[in-house]
């Protein structure tokens, strides 16, 4: 596993600069896998992480497989801290229980955001379990308006030159601009369900892995 740190300039009224966490690769051979140990490291690097004062871990383009364990972590980790539990499945997520979890968990941001739309999603599928089949699309609707509300936030300089883009032929620039809104949501990385059948299956024992084991 390969790991730097740098410094940051912190916010504005911060004293000094801040310590930021960047892992850059992490890989457990064919032979060793599916038996936790990349859950074990990258809580260790958790670990070391706060041990040194850093404020905030960050991934570097993470593979799928790397961004579910990930996901699963980190969602556990909220869950066993009781952070960032979902009011509702139509609740978006408050700035104050953000920053709540960032404090404790030294994420960033967007990542804790997947981690409150994993718990979501998961008491979305429970809801569905129970209730007739025909209601499914109602029940799921606030959880999808929730999403498509954060893709737009995020991508509304390429979604306003879509639409301008679309008017400028004649064309309905509201369609194009729900058209690639819905291609986002349809592509965006989740970490359901896949995560969700993780999430449920029994937590494994976390033993403590050595600092030592990390390159930085």
């Amino acid at each position: 596993c390969f790991v730097f740190t740098r410094w940051a300039a912190g916010a504005a009224g911060a004293a000094g600069p801040r310590r930021v966490v960047r892992i850059c690769q992490a890989l457990v051979l064919p032979q060793y896998q599916g038996r936790g140990l990349g859950t074990r490291l990258l809580q260790a690097i958790y670990d070391w992480a706060r041990a040194e004062g850093v404020v905030e871990i960050t991934v570097e383009d993470p593979s799928p497989k790397f961004r579910l364990l990930r996901d699963l972590v980190d969602t556990r980790l909220c869950i066993s801290r009781e952070l960032l539990a979902p009011p509702s499945v139509a609740a978006s997520c408050t700035e104050e229980a953000l920053d709540e979890a960032q404090a404790a968990l030294l994420l960033t941001r967007e990542q804790l955001v997947r981690c409150y739309e994993a718990q979501q999603y998961h008491s979305l599928v429970e809801q569905c379990a129970r209730a007739h089949e025909a209601t499914h699309a109602a029940l799921q609707k606030p959880f999808r308006l929730q999403a498509k509300r954060r893709l737009n936030k995020k991508h509304v300089e390429a979604l306003d030159a879509a639409a301008m883009a679309a008017e400028a032929e004649g064309a309905d620039g509201s369609g194009a601009r729900k058209g690639m809104l819905e291609r986002l949501y349809q592509a965006a990385p989740t970490p359901i369900p896949p995560l969700r059948k993780a999430l449920i299956r029994p937590y494994g024992a976390h033993r403590p892995f050595s600092g030592a084991h990390l390159r930085v």
